[in-house]
């Protein structure tokens, strides 16, 4: 019984509003919004339509699209938009559903709902426009006492079903940018809510987007911006989840998928990079802060003495493929609040690139570690190759943080692989690098995708046919930390899920994708029963 969350159908069966004039991207939206639907959910499940349902202007040119959403699968949760000019008093509301036999569908106004494990609770809300009006004072002052109202009915429903988590659905942002409105903030600050839902929003600007309201992650699901397709709601609490077999760590709501993780020293803190952003999260998967990324493309990352280091290519114009990069930087970021520290340009990957040595095509992993005739740790880049049975060395690049200059190419007799190099970390109490792969995709290529390289930074100890290639963690005395990744691009997740020295033997040729939470359960319970 999952929960679902969708928003701005601007469903028009009777009105005269076609979508198509917005851009080519609203073209068929309606039949793209039914086969998306179909597709993903079940009877069982629930949907909250969180505004702008209908152009309609009276419920005469409503009804359609109201018998339209019935016809889907699913109970269905619907709260008003600013275009939702239909809307009614809630006695109307439920005379018209009981009319039409909207027996799947229900308003959320000035109430809440419960489901398996939520609690639904919203208001179409209101955002100020720069200098407001004393009518917008006037409508927010109402829709945050609408939102409280909502809230505390969700408070008697969890007094009655403990352990039920809230979420808070609006169709305005309660924060967008330099604008706030307060008196919905404060009713956020003083709920119990645990996630925040909104639409509204279609020309977005990245930079405007708050990942956290009042410490509460906030997600933009317009249906536009989810390419039409409801995405599900999981929950924020307990996600570190451990017993006898098995502890792992999810990073939920992202935009993209996810590239890699690391933690600091302490083990308290993950830090999880995903195409386009970067997320700090403590250890049991709660998000505390959250940086965008545009122009280009975030990769692997590392913890290294306060900071976060993370693989960044430039894009040499929006949506161009890899063979194009035109950038290879190292952002670095701050690790108590992401600050951006500085910039680390390579720039002679460049000429690398430009010349094809021994197959470079791009960078990936970082770590710092050990490294043969050096003092301290040393930064080391790992590099993506061509694919090609003649580049066979897969290549780790030894890079002076302060200059950027490579001091050294380190080679190791790995084979090719598709893309090269995804994952690179240090293992301190060992002096040994692992990296990570794609799987195989050409005859030559090994089915070994997890590699252990020993200190002297040639010699391959240890090959593995385990699929981790979004993330893989050396956390010593024979800890690892590896990764799976679910979702569609706009609501990806990413998981760091904890595997001994012994349960790597077990995992070793049976974890290859795809393969999901089960089934790496099942094969870690055989290692310890």
């Amino acid at each position: 019984m999952a929960l679902y969350v969708i928003a701005d159908l601007h469903l028009s069966q009777t009105a005269d509003k076609p979508m198509d004039v917005f851009g080519p991207k609203w073209e068929n939206h309606t039949e793209r919004i039914r086969e998306n639907w179909l597709n993903t959910v079940r009877p069982e499940d629930t949907v909250v339509v969180a505004g702008d349902l209908s152009w309609g202007l009276g419920m005469n040119e409503t009804e359609a699209d109201l018998l339209f959403l019935e016809r889907l699968p699913g109970r269905k949760i619907v709260l008003k938009g600013n275009h939702d000019l239909w809307w009614m008093t809630m006695k109307k509301l439920e005379e018209t559903r009981e009319r039409l036999h909207l027996d799947s569908i229900r308003f959320l106004f000035n109430n809440a709902y419960e489901t398996e494990d939520f609690i639904l609770c919203g208001t179409r809300g209101w955002l100020l426009e720069t200098v407001p009006s004393a009518e917008d004072e006037k409508i927010l002052l109402r829709e945050a006492g609408r939102l409280r109202r909502s809230v505390e009915a969700g408070i008697r429903l969890q007094k009655e079903q403990s352990g039920k988590e809230m979420v808070l659905f609006l169709h305005y942002p309660p924060a967008y940018g330099n604008q706030r409105s307060e008196p919905i903030l404060d009713v956020i600050r003083e709920s119990p809510a645990k996630q925040i839902f909104y639409g509204h929003m279609h020309q977005v600007d990245p930079d405007r987007l708050i990942p956290q309201i009042c410490g509460l992650p906030s997600r933009l699901i317009a249906a536009d911006y989810l390419s039409f397709q409801p995405v599900r709601v999981e929950r924020t609490q307990n996600q570190q989840k451990s017993g006898n077999t098995m502890e792992y760590i999810e990073c939920t709501h992202q935009n993209c998928h996810m590239q890699g993780f690391t933690s600091d020293a302490t083990r308290e803190y993950m830090y999880w990079s995903f195409t386009d952003s970067l997320v700090k999260t403590n250890k049991n998967g709660t998000m505390i802060c959250q940086v965008h990324v545009g122009g280009g493309h975030f990769g692997g990352l590392d913890w290294h003495d306060g900071k976060i280091y993370v693989r960044y290519m430039k894009y040499p114009s929006p949506w161009t493929y890899f063979e194009d990069w035109r950038g290879f930087q190292i952002y670095v970021y701050e690790d108590k609040d992401l600050q951006l520290l500085r910039i680390i340009d390579i720039q002679e990957c460049m000429e690398m690139k430009k010349n094809k040595t021994d197959g470079f095509q791009g960078i990936d992993g970082v770590a710092f570690g050990r490294v043969p005739g050096e003092e301290g740790d040393q930064m080391l880049v790992a590099v993506a190759l061509e694919t090609g049975e003649e580049y066979g060395n897969q290549m780790f690049l030894e890079v002076d943080e302060e200059t950027a200059h490579i001091k050294r190419i380190f080679k190791i007799p790995a084979g090719n692989k598709v893309y090269g190099i995804q994952n690179l970390d240090y293992e301190a109490d060992t002096g040994c690098y692992w990296f990570t792969t794609y799987d195989g995709g050409k005859p030559y290529m090994e089915k070994e995708t997890l590699y252990c390289v020993d200190p002297d930074m040639h010699t391959v100890r240890a090959r593995y046919s385990i699929s981790t290639p979004y993330g893989f963690e050396a956390r010593g005395n024979g800890e690892y930390m590896l990764s799976l990744i679910n979702g569609k691009n706009g609501n990806q997740y990413g998981m760091a899920f904890k595997a001994t020295a012994e349960q790597l033997n077990v995992l070793n040729g049976r974890l290859l994708r795809p393969y999901t939470e089960p089934d790496i359960l099942a094969m870690v319970e055989e290692c310890v029963s």
